[in-house]
């Protein structure tokens, strides 16, 4: 077994949600965003998925944290997209879209693909309002990892999170008032996965598959 890494500490600048499209409402911070309209024209057809991201911090190799507190409603997905992703006329959802990565605050699934991970009996569905979760994503291992209370629930997304051109933290809002504080670490304090836990989470995942 490998011995356990040390806490991480790894500088990075601020950053808030500055993009957003139609629908999105931004708190004059930019750590908040609210889903302030339901139906909007130009939407696709059930004009209801809508992303707000951190455009302005893109993440490219390294590890880097951010905290999701959902403050209303429970259809709200959390985690990170391509960077310049902009495509909901298009007509798909940014939690529907290959190399994105989200964790549901309803069912606690990985998006997409609704798939299951190895923890997730560790994750209160649905996610009680105000209480934060924290994403760590190891650009350098392609994985995403879940933490409550700065203890670790499991390992969402196990390999192959890497995207050219970089990925930025976002939220996907469904329902009106649907409302998430993300807040960016400027300082990675969590202890990540072994080695061992990523084979382990992605062995898993395989088997769960292998079982549907």
């Amino acid at each position: 077994l490998e011995p356990e890494p040390e806490p991480l500490n790894n500088l990075h600048g601020a950053a808030a949600l500055t993009y957003a499209h139609p629908g999105i409402k931004l708190s004059a911070s930019g750590d908040i965003a609210t889903k302030a309209s339901a139906q909007l024209p130009g939407a696709f057809e059930s004009g209801c998925f809508r992303t707000a991201q951190a455009s302005d911090t893109v993440m490219q190799k390294g590890v880097h944290s951010a905290s999701f507190t959902v403050l209303q409603g429970r259809h709200v997905l959390f985690g990170v997209l391509k960077h310049g992703w902009r495509d909901v006329d298009g007509g798909s959802a940014p939690f529907e879209v290959e190399g994105h990565c989200f964790l549901s605050a309803f069912d606690g699934r990985r998006y997409p693909g609704r798939r299951m991970w190895r923890g997730i009996e560790s994750y209160q569905v649905p996610a009680a309002l105000n209480t934060s979760i924290r994403l760590l994503l190891d650009l350098d291992k392609g994985s995403m990892s879940v933490y409550k209370d700065d203890s670790l629930l499991g390992v969402l997304q196990a390999s192959g999170l890497v995207q050219e051109g970089g990925l930025c933290w976002a939220v996907a809002l469904v329902d009106e008032g649907d409302s998430v504080r993300v807040q960016r670490d400027d300082v990675v304090v969590l202890t990540p996965p072994t080695v061992d836990e990523l084979w382990e989470a992605e062995m898993w995942e395989a088997d769960c598959i292998g079982r549907q």
